[in-house]
């Protein structure tokens, strides 16, 4: 298996993992000390901390579907880059009438 398949195969395994609520599964996505930016709206810093903030949203939410396409990954030793599209859509909890979608 190449670098860059196995680098796609993570974004499935994390899309997954949110969607089944499989919250240990982020223990093999993320390095301890990751750091994330959600569009500057959110920077989270460590495994912990970027799991609370997910769960934070997810926990209280009903369903949600996390598709993912248009993988690319370019692997160079050690580091790489990894980009992807994606379309959310999030169920209310108890309220099938409420719907949230992002894309990005």
């Amino acid at each position: 298996m190449s670098d860059e398949t196995e680098v796609i195969g993570l974004l499935h395994r994390y899309a997954d993992a949110l969607d089944r609520r499989k919250w240990e599964v982020l223990e093999t996505v993320f390095s301890h000390d990751v750091s994330a930016d959600y569009a500057g709206s959110e920077i989270v810093s460590g495994r912990g901390n970027l799991v609370g903030m997910i769960r934070g949203y997810l926990d209280a939410c009903g369903p949600t579907q996390h598709l993912m396409g248009n993988e690319s990954a370019a692997i160079d030793g050690e580091t790489g880059t990894v980009t992807a599209k994606m379309r959310v859509h999030h169920i209310g909890e108890g309220r099938p009438d409420l719907h949230y979608e992002v894309f990005g």
